[in-house]
């Protein structure tokens, strides 16, 4: 087999543009973490996505709701502190129904993406609790709270 010189440089050229490539596009992932929880109603043995009546929802004692009566709402990404362990949580589903808590309990681990594009916190969820007013039980479905937008939490009501 006989190589040219312009193979051989070709050749180089293709390797240093694929070695270049993947430390470019790291910084190009989603840097939003948040933990996703999701309503539920059972319909026999199976789990039905399904939005409340009228929600209320916010931090506990921050005296602001992420929303306030709203309607049509059967998702939430929620940030948590990767300063705290854990996250409660004020839950109203009906406008007539007393309210619930929600207290997440989590581990927070630093991802360096690289020097240039930063770091993340990714969380691990170890415990879940809730009042049972309205809500009937509450489940952890993904513990691990990445960048990749996956179902955390079911909130069935």
């Amino acid at each position: 087999m006989k190589f040219s010189f312009s193979n051989i440089i070709l050749f180089f050229l293709l390797a240093l543009a694929t070695s270049c490539q993947d430390q470019y596009t790291i910084c190009e992932q989603n840097k939003i973490v948040q933990t996703n929880v999701r309503f539920y109603q059972k319909n026999g043995s199976l789990d039905v996505l399904t939005a409340p009546q009228q929600l209320t929802f916010g931090a506990l004692g921050s005296g602001t709701f992420l929303y306030s009566q709203a309607t049509g709402i059967n998702t939430l990404d929620i940030n948590l502190n990767p300063g705290l362990d854990s996250a409660k949580y004020y839950i109203k589903t009906d406008l007539l129904a007393p309210a619930d808590t929600l207290t997440l309990f989590y581990s927070t681990q630093l991802i360096t993406l690289s020097a240039e594009c930063g770091n993340l916190n990714y969380f691990q969820l170890s415990n879940v609790k809730t009042t049972l007013n309205t809500v009937d039980s509450v489940k952890i479905i993904n513990a691990r709270v990445t960048n990749t937008s996956a179902e955390n939490i079911k909130v069935y009501f």
